[in-house]
Protein backbone atom coordinates (compact mmCIF):
# COMPACT_ATOMS: atom_id res chain seq x y z
CA UNK A 1 0.00 0.00 0.00
CA UNK A 2 1.16 2.94 -0.98
CA UNK A 3 1.26 6.24 1.66
CA UNK A 4 -1.18 9.45 1.28
CA UNK A 5 0.82 12.50 -0.20
CA UNK A 6 1.43 15.16 2.27
CA UNK A 7 1.72 18.08 0.14
CA UNK A 8 -0.18 21.13 0.36
CA UNK A 9 -3.88 20.83 -1.39
CA UNK A 10 -2.89 23.18 -3.85
CA UNK A 11 0.08 21.68 -5.34
CA UNK A 12 -1.82 18.15 -5.19
CA UNK A 13 -5.02 19.34 -7.18
CA UNK A 14 -2.15 21.17 -9.93
CA UNK A 15 -0.50 17.48 -9.66
CA UNK A 16 -3.93 15.57 -10.20
CA UNK A 17 -5.29 17.82 -13.47
CA UNK A 18 -1.63 17.77 -14.73
CA UNK A 19 -1.52 13.78 -14.65
CA UNK A 20 -5.93 13.28 -15.08
CA UNK A 21 -5.55 11.66 -11.78
CA UNK A 22 -2.66 9.19 -12.74
CA UNK A 23 0.89 10.53 -12.65
CA UNK A 24 2.39 7.36 -14.97
CA UNK A 25 4.01 7.96 -18.08
CA UNK A 26 2.58 7.50 -21.78
CA UNK A 27 5.08 6.53 -24.83
CA UNK A 28 5.54 7.70 -27.81
CA UNK A 29 3.97 6.12 -30.89
CA UNK A 30 6.64 3.54 -32.66
CA UNK A 31 6.72 3.11 -35.83
CA UNK A 32 4.54 0.79 -37.60
CA UNK A 33 5.02 -3.11 -36.39
CA UNK A 34 6.49 -2.63 -33.37
CA UNK A 35 6.14 -3.36 -29.96
CA UNK A 36 4.50 -0.52 -27.81
CA UNK A 37 5.00 0.37 -24.54
CA UNK A 38 1.82 2.51 -24.13
CA UNK A 39 1.65 3.04 -20.52
CA UNK A 40 3.97 2.60 -17.29
CA UNK A 41 1.52 3.16 -13.94
CA UNK A 42 3.10 5.82 -11.75
CA UNK A 43 2.51 6.52 -8.24
CA UNK A 44 0.12 7.68 -5.93
CA UNK A 45 -2.90 8.61 -6.86
CA UNK A 46 -2.47 6.50 -10.18
CA UNK A 47 -3.52 2.48 -10.01
CA UNK A 48 -1.01 0.06 -9.89
CA UNK A 49 -0.75 -3.92 -10.58
CA UNK A 50 -3.53 -4.20 -13.21
CA UNK A 51 -4.20 -8.20 -13.06
CA UNK A 52 -6.54 -8.08 -15.58
CA UNK A 53 -7.37 -7.57 -19.58
CA UNK A 54 -9.24 -4.52 -21.64
CA UNK A 55 -12.01 -3.69 -23.15
CA UNK A 56 -12.64 -1.15 -25.86
CA UNK A 57 -15.16 1.59 -26.90
CA UNK A 58 -15.72 2.13 -30.63
CA UNK A 59 -13.85 5.30 -30.26
CA UNK A 60 -10.45 3.25 -29.60
CA UNK A 61 -10.29 4.05 -25.91
CA UNK A 62 -8.94 1.49 -23.59
CA UNK A 63 -10.89 0.92 -20.21
CA UNK A 64 -9.28 -1.46 -17.58
CA UNK A 65 -8.83 -2.36 -13.98
CA UNK A 66 -5.65 -2.12 -11.35
CA UNK A 67 -5.63 -4.30 -8.03
CA UNK A 68 -3.78 -1.83 -5.98
CA UNK A 69 -3.34 1.78 -5.59
CA UNK A 70 -5.64 4.99 -6.45
CA UNK A 71 -6.84 7.67 -4.04
CA UNK A 72 -8.44 5.12 -1.60
CA UNK A 73 -5.81 2.15 -2.00
CA UNK A 74 -8.30 0.02 -3.34
CA UNK A 75 -7.52 -0.22 -6.87
CA UNK A 76 -8.73 1.61 -9.98
CA UNK A 77 -10.97 1.93 -13.24
CA UNK A 78 -8.23 3.50 -15.40
CA UNK A 79 -8.94 4.88 -19.18
CA UNK A 80 -6.40 4.89 -21.89
CA UNK A 81 -7.76 7.72 -24.65
CA UNK A 82 -7.27 6.05 -27.80
CA UNK A 83 -5.89 9.29 -29.79
CA UNK A 84 -3.56 10.63 -27.34
CA UNK A 85 -2.32 7.65 -25.33
CA UNK A 86 -3.12 9.30 -21.89
CA UNK A 87 -4.38 7.67 -19.06
CA UNK A 88 -6.78 8.57 -16.68
CA UNK A 89 -8.23 7.32 -13.43
CA UNK A 90 -12.14 7.18 -13.62
CA UNK A 91 -12.59 5.56 -10.11
CA UNK A 92 -10.90 4.74 -7.24
CA UNK A 93 -11.93 1.62 -4.96
CA UNK A 94 -12.33 2.92 -1.51
CA UNK A 95 -10.67 -0.08 0.93
CA UNK A 96 -11.64 1.90 4.01
CA UNK A 97 -15.22 1.71 3.61
CA UNK A 98 -16.91 -1.27 4.30
CA UNK A 99 -19.75 -0.68 1.71
CA UNK A 100 -17.81 -0.34 -1.40
CA UNK A 101 -16.20 -2.89 -3.15
CA UNK A 102 -12.04 -3.06 -4.07
CA UNK A 103 -9.02 -5.39 -5.11
CA UNK A 104 -10.96 -5.24 -8.59
CA UNK A 105 -9.56 -7.89 -11.04
CA UNK A 106 -10.16 -9.53 -14.62
CA UNK A 107 -11.49 -8.17 -17.69
CA UNK A 108 -14.66 -5.80 -17.60
CA UNK A 109 -17.54 -6.19 -19.92
CA UNK A 110 -18.84 -2.82 -21.53
CA UNK A 111 -22.43 -2.56 -23.06
CA UNK A 112 -23.99 -0.33 -25.32
CA UNK A 113 -25.05 2.55 -22.97
CA UNK A 114 -21.65 3.07 -21.95
CA UNK A 115 -21.76 0.66 -18.17
CA UNK A 116 -18.82 -1.06 -17.37
CA UNK A 117 -19.15 -4.03 -15.24
CA UNK A 118 -16.20 -5.88 -13.55
CA UNK A 119 -15.98 -7.78 -10.14
CA UNK A 120 -14.30 -6.80 -7.03
CA UNK A 121 -12.73 -9.75 -4.68
CA UNK A 122 -12.90 -7.67 -1.59
CA UNK A 123 -15.36 -5.48 0.64
CA UNK A 124 -19.13 -4.85 -0.62
CA UNK A 125 -21.90 -3.93 0.96
CA UNK A 126 -20.79 -4.39 4.52
CA UNK A 127 -20.20 -8.24 3.89
CA UNK A 128 -16.49 -8.64 2.56
CA UNK A 129 -16.69 -11.33 0.42
CA UNK A 130 -16.67 -9.23 -2.82
CA UNK A 131 -18.91 -7.44 -5.32
CA UNK A 132 -20.06 -7.34 -9.07
CA UNK A 133 -20.03 -3.33 -9.82
CA UNK A 134 -21.20 -1.31 -12.60
CA UNK A 135 -19.58 2.04 -13.58
CA UNK A 136 -21.34 4.80 -15.38
CA UNK A 137 -19.02 6.06 -17.72
CA UNK A 138 -20.77 9.27 -18.73
CA UNK A 139 -21.52 10.02 -15.30
CA UNK A 140 -18.92 8.46 -13.43
CA UNK A 141 -20.32 6.88 -11.09
CA UNK A 142 -20.03 3.73 -9.72
CA UNK A 143 -22.79 1.55 -8.45
CA UNK A 144 -22.39 -2.07 -7.05
CA UNK A 145 -24.81 -4.35 -8.65
CA UNK A 146 -24.63 -7.26 -6.26
CA UNK A 147 -22.44 -8.09 -2.88
CA UNK A 148 -21.37 -11.48 -1.91
CA UNK A 149 -22.44 -12.47 1.30
CA UNK A 150 -20.50 -15.92 1.15
CA UNK A 151 -21.20 -19.20 3.07
CA UNK A 152 -23.45 -21.67 1.64
CA UNK A 153 -25.88 -19.57 0.39
CA UNK A 154 -23.56 -17.67 -1.83
CA UNK A 155 -20.20 -17.11 -2.81
CA UNK A 156 -17.50 -15.18 -2.38
CA UNK A 157 -14.38 -13.65 -3.58
CA UNK A 158 -14.65 -13.10 -7.33
CA UNK A 159 -11.43 -12.56 -9.65
CA UNK A 160 -12.00 -13.11 -12.97
CA UNK A 161 -14.28 -11.59 -15.72
CA UNK A 162 -17.77 -11.94 -16.30
CA UNK A 163 -19.66 -13.20 -19.25
CA UNK A 164 -22.48 -11.20 -20.96
CA UNK A 165 -25.09 -12.99 -23.05
CA UNK A 166 -27.51 -11.31 -25.68
CA UNK A 167 -30.30 -11.05 -23.07
CA UNK A 168 -27.49 -8.42 -20.81
CA UNK A 169 -27.45 -11.14 -18.12
CA UNK A 170 -23.76 -11.75 -16.56
CA UNK A 171 -22.12 -14.76 -15.51
CA UNK A 172 -19.83 -15.61 -13.19
CA UNK A 173 -17.40 -17.79 -10.78
CA UNK A 174 -16.01 -17.17 -7.25
CA UNK A 175 -13.60 -19.22 -5.63
CA UNK A 176 -15.07 -19.33 -2.72
CA UNK A 177 -18.25 -19.63 -0.81
CA UNK A 178 -21.65 -22.09 -2.15
CA UNK A 179 -22.83 -25.40 -0.66
CA UNK A 180 -18.81 -26.77 0.02
CA UNK A 181 -16.82 -23.70 0.17
CA UNK A 182 -15.13 -24.37 -3.29
CA UNK A 183 -16.73 -21.87 -5.32
CA UNK A 184 -20.07 -20.96 -7.28
CA UNK A 185 -21.53 -20.40 -10.93
CA UNK A 186 -24.03 -17.37 -10.86
CA UNK A 187 -26.02 -14.51 -12.84
CA UNK A 188 -27.09 -11.82 -12.58
CA UNK A 189 -29.59 -9.85 -14.23
CA UNK A 190 -29.45 -6.52 -15.55
CA UNK A 191 -31.58 -5.01 -12.37
CA UNK A 192 -28.54 -6.62 -10.26
CA UNK A 193 -30.80 -9.88 -9.22
CA UNK A 194 -28.77 -13.00 -8.04
CA UNK A 195 -28.71 -16.32 -8.62
CA UNK A 196 -26.35 -18.87 -7.84
CA UNK A 197 -26.95 -21.76 -10.53
CA UNK A 198 -24.45 -24.03 -8.99
CA UNK A 199 -21.88 -24.88 -6.21
CA UNK A 200 -18.82 -26.29 -7.13
CA UNK A 201 -18.11 -29.72 -5.07
CA UNK A 202 -15.79 -31.36 -3.02
CA UNK A 203 -11.74 -31.88 -4.89
CA UNK A 204 -11.69 -34.93 -3.15
CA UNK A 205 -14.42 -36.86 -4.24
CA UNK A 206 -13.75 -36.19 -7.75
CA UNK A 207 -16.07 -33.38 -8.30
CA UNK A 208 -14.93 -30.11 -9.87
CA UNK A 209 -13.52 -27.93 -7.34
CA UNK A 210 -12.44 -23.75 -7.25
CA UNK A 211 -12.95 -22.26 -10.59
CA UNK A 212 -10.41 -20.26 -12.02
CA UNK A 213 -10.38 -18.18 -15.51
CA UNK A 214 -12.93 -17.08 -17.94
CA UNK A 215 -16.39 -18.37 -18.61
CA UNK A 216 -17.16 -19.74 -22.60
CA UNK A 217 -20.90 -19.64 -23.93
CA UNK A 218 -22.16 -21.97 -26.89
CA UNK A 219 -25.14 -21.56 -28.99
CA UNK A 220 -27.27 -24.50 -27.07
CA UNK A 221 -26.57 -21.95 -23.87
CA UNK A 222 -24.16 -24.27 -22.14
CA UNK A 223 -21.61 -22.69 -20.07
CA UNK A 224 -18.25 -24.23 -20.13
CA UNK A 225 -14.87 -23.28 -17.69
CA UNK A 226 -12.28 -24.62 -15.78
CA UNK A 227 -11.34 -25.20 -11.96
CA UNK A 228 -7.89 -25.40 -10.91
CA UNK A 229 -8.99 -28.57 -8.29
CA UNK A 230 -11.19 -31.96 -8.24
CA UNK A 231 -11.73 -33.92 -11.22
CA UNK A 232 -10.35 -38.04 -11.29
CA UNK A 233 -6.92 -37.08 -9.99
CA UNK A 234 -7.47 -33.81 -8.38
CA UNK A 235 -5.53 -31.48 -11.05
CA UNK A 236 -8.33 -29.40 -12.21
CA UNK A 237 -11.45 -30.18 -14.70
CA UNK A 238 -12.66 -28.66 -17.31
CA UNK A 239 -16.61 -28.87 -16.95
CA UNK A 240 -20.09 -28.18 -18.68
CA UNK A 241 -23.03 -26.65 -17.29
CA UNK A 242 -26.56 -27.11 -18.76
CA UNK A 243 -29.32 -24.91 -17.73
CA UNK A 244 -32.45 -26.29 -16.73
CA UNK A 245 -35.11 -26.87 -19.18
CA UNK A 246 -38.88 -28.03 -18.27
CA UNK A 247 -38.49 -30.97 -15.83
CA UNK A 248 -35.00 -31.72 -16.62
CA UNK A 249 -32.56 -29.89 -13.95
CA UNK A 250 -29.75 -27.94 -14.12
CA UNK A 251 -26.36 -30.06 -14.30
CA UNK A 252 -22.52 -29.14 -13.87
CA UNK A 253 -20.59 -32.01 -15.17
CA UNK A 254 -16.91 -32.61 -16.02
CA UNK A 255 -15.72 -32.95 -18.82
CA UNK A 256 -12.17 -33.74 -18.53
CA UNK A 257 -10.33 -34.56 -15.60
CA UNK A 258 -6.30 -33.05 -15.59
CA UNK A 259 -3.56 -36.20 -15.10
CA UNK A 260 -0.35 -35.25 -14.42
CA UNK A 261 3.03 -34.59 -16.17
CA UNK A 262 4.09 -35.30 -18.82
CA UNK A 263 1.27 -36.95 -20.50
CA UNK A 264 -1.40 -34.06 -19.59
CA UNK A 265 -1.21 -30.63 -18.27
CA UNK A 266 -1.84 -29.27 -14.54
CA UNK A 267 -4.05 -26.86 -12.57
CA UNK A 268 -5.80 -24.69 -15.60
CA UNK A 269 -6.44 -21.07 -14.52
CA UNK A 270 -7.63 -19.23 -17.41
CA UNK A 271 -10.76 -20.81 -18.60
CA UNK A 272 -11.37 -21.65 -21.97
CA UNK A 273 -12.19 -19.84 -25.17
CA UNK A 274 -14.82 -21.73 -27.64
CA UNK A 275 -13.86 -21.73 -31.31
CA UNK A 276 -17.56 -21.96 -32.63
CA UNK A 277 -16.91 -23.69 -36.04
CA UNK A 278 -15.31 -26.42 -34.56
CA UNK A 279 -16.80 -26.65 -31.15
CA UNK A 280 -13.58 -27.15 -29.97
CA UNK A 281 -12.85 -25.67 -26.09
CA UNK A 282 -9.07 -24.41 -25.74
CA UNK A 283 -7.27 -23.17 -22.71
CA UNK A 284 -3.69 -23.32 -20.71
CA UNK A 285 -2.90 -25.25 -17.50
CA UNK A 286 -0.25 -23.36 -15.31
CA UNK A 287 1.72 -26.68 -15.10
CA UNK A 288 1.97 -30.17 -16.78
CA UNK A 289 3.15 -31.15 -19.81
CA UNK A 290 6.66 -32.40 -20.91
CA UNK A 291 8.55 -29.77 -19.31
CA UNK A 292 6.35 -29.08 -16.44
CA UNK A 293 6.00 -25.55 -17.30
CA UNK A 294 2.57 -25.42 -18.32
CA UNK A 295 0.08 -26.30 -21.40
CA UNK A 296 -2.07 -25.04 -24.01
CA UNK A 297 -4.63 -27.66 -24.40
CA UNK A 298 -7.73 -28.81 -26.48
CA UNK A 299 -11.16 -30.39 -25.55
CA UNK A 300 -14.41 -30.95 -27.81
CA UNK A 301 -17.29 -29.63 -26.01
CA UNK A 302 -18.29 -33.30 -25.47
CA UNK A 303 -15.43 -33.41 -23.42
CA UNK A 304 -14.05 -35.84 -26.21
CA UNK A 305 -10.64 -35.58 -27.53
CA UNK A 306 -8.56 -33.43 -25.14
CA UNK A 307 -4.64 -33.16 -25.78
CA UNK A 308 -1.70 -31.11 -25.33
CA UNK A 309 -1.38 -28.54 -28.37
CA UNK A 310 1.83 -27.56 -26.65
CA UNK A 311 3.93 -27.49 -23.60
CA UNK A 312 5.86 -24.64 -22.46
CA UNK A 313 9.22 -24.38 -21.59
CA UNK A 314 12.05 -25.59 -23.96
CA UNK A 315 14.71 -23.64 -22.87
CA UNK A 316 16.76 -23.72 -26.50
CA UNK A 317 14.06 -21.74 -27.83
CA UNK A 318 13.83 -19.22 -24.74
CA UNK A 319 10.42 -20.16 -24.65
CA UNK A 320 7.57 -18.69 -22.29
CA UNK A 321 6.78 -21.18 -18.68
CA UNK A 322 3.81 -20.93 -16.73
CA UNK A 323 0.61 -19.43 -18.39
CA UNK A 324 -1.81 -18.32 -16.30
CA UNK A 325 -4.22 -15.74 -18.49
CA UNK A 326 -7.13 -16.67 -21.21
CA UNK A 327 -6.57 -17.48 -24.50
CA UNK A 328 -8.07 -15.27 -26.97
CA UNK A 329 -8.60 -16.81 -30.39
CA UNK A 330 -8.98 -14.54 -34.57
CA UNK A 331 -10.92 -15.50 -37.08
CA UNK A 332 -8.44 -17.74 -38.48
CA UNK A 333 -8.63 -19.87 -35.87
CA UNK A 334 -4.96 -18.69 -34.28
CA UNK A 335 -4.60 -18.38 -30.31
CA UNK A 336 -3.02 -15.95 -28.55
CA UNK A 337 -1.88 -16.02 -24.98
CA UNK A 338 0.47 -14.63 -22.55
CA UNK A 339 3.26 -16.86 -19.80
CA UNK A 340 3.97 -15.45 -16.60
CA UNK A 341 7.30 -16.45 -16.62
CA UNK A 342 9.68 -17.80 -19.46
CA UNK A 343 11.73 -15.75 -21.78
CA UNK A 344 14.57 -13.84 -20.70
CA UNK A 345 12.64 -14.35 -17.25
CA UNK A 346 9.56 -12.11 -17.04
CA UNK A 347 6.95 -13.90 -19.27
CA UNK A 348 5.92 -13.94 -22.78
CA UNK A 349 3.60 -13.19 -25.68
CA UNK A 350 2.89 -16.09 -28.09
CA UNK A 351 0.87 -17.03 -30.98
CA UNK A 352 -0.15 -20.68 -31.45
CA UNK A 353 -1.18 -22.36 -35.20
CA UNK A 354 -3.59 -25.40 -33.43
CA UNK A 355 -3.64 -27.05 -36.53
CA UNK A 356 -0.49 -27.60 -36.70
CA UNK A 357 0.77 -27.12 -32.68
CA UNK A 358 3.70 -24.43 -33.93
CA UNK A 359 4.30 -21.69 -31.61
CA UNK A 360 6.11 -18.40 -32.07
CA UNK A 361 7.46 -16.07 -29.17
CA UNK A 362 5.79 -12.42 -30.06
CA UNK A 363 7.39 -10.43 -27.06
CA UNK A 364 9.36 -11.54 -24.74
CA UNK A 365 9.28 -9.11 -21.11
CA UNK A 366 12.09 -7.05 -20.49
CA UNK A 367 11.29 -6.00 -16.94
CA UNK A 368 11.93 -2.62 -14.78
CA UNK A 369 15.39 -3.17 -15.48
CA UNK A 370 14.86 -3.28 -19.17
CA UNK A 371 12.01 -0.40 -18.92
CA UNK A 372 9.95 -3.11 -20.10
CA UNK A 373 6.77 -5.08 -18.25
CA UNK A 374 7.08 -7.96 -16.53
CA UNK A 375 4.84 -10.94 -15.58
CA UNK A 376 1.79 -10.39 -17.40
CA UNK A 377 -0.07 -12.54 -14.79
CA UNK A 378 -3.46 -13.43 -15.65
CA UNK A 379 -5.43 -10.67 -17.82
CA UNK A 380 -6.38 -11.64 -20.99
CA UNK A 381 -5.02 -9.96 -24.55
CA UNK A 382 -7.12 -7.38 -26.40
CA UNK A 383 -7.48 -8.16 -30.21
CA UNK A 384 -8.27 -4.36 -31.14
CA UNK A 385 -10.06 -2.84 -33.96
CA UNK A 386 -6.25 -2.58 -35.82
CA UNK A 387 -6.02 -6.25 -35.44
CA UNK A 388 -3.21 -5.30 -32.92
CA UNK A 389 -2.62 -7.35 -29.59
CA UNK A 390 -3.54 -5.59 -26.67
CA UNK A 391 -2.23 -6.38 -22.88
CA UNK A 392 -1.35 -5.55 -19.21
CA UNK A 393 1.83 -6.59 -16.75
CA UNK A 394 1.45 -6.39 -13.56
CA UNK A 395 4.59 -4.85 -12.55
CA UNK A 396 7.75 -3.52 -15.05
CA UNK A 397 7.61 0.10 -16.40
CA UNK A 398 8.98 3.30 -15.60
CA UNK A 399 7.65 2.77 -11.27
CA UNK A 400 7.99 -0.74 -11.62
CA UNK A 401 3.57 -0.64 -11.03
CA UNK A 402 2.81 -2.36 -14.63
CA UNK A 403 2.68 -1.36 -17.74
CA UNK A 404 -0.12 -1.56 -20.66
CA UNK A 405 1.72 -2.82 -24.08
CA UNK A 406 0.60 -3.45 -27.63
CA UNK A 407 1.64 -5.48 -30.27
CA UNK A 408 1.28 -6.55 -34.03
CA UNK A 409 -0.32 -9.94 -34.65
Amino acid sequence: MKPRLTAPLSSLIATLLLCGWGCGSSHAAPSPGAYQLRYSFGAYPDGSEPDGGLVADAAGNLYGTTRAGGRMHGGTVYRIDGASGAESVLHSFDHTNPYDAWQPSGSMVLDSSDHLYGVAARGGGGWGAGAVFTLDLQARAETLLHSFTGGAADGAAPSDALLRDAQGDLFGTTPFGGANSTGTLFEITPDGHETVLASFGEAESGAPAIPSGNLALDAAGHLYGTTQFGGMYNYGTVWQFTPASGSTPAALKVLHSFAFAPADGEQPTGGVVLDAATGTLYGTTENGGANNAGTVFRCGIDGSSESIVHAFGDSSSSDGMWPMAPLVIDGTGTLYGTTESGGVGHGTVFALDPATGIETVLHRFGGYAAGDGSSPGRAQLLIDAAGELVGTTRTGGAEDNGTVYALPR
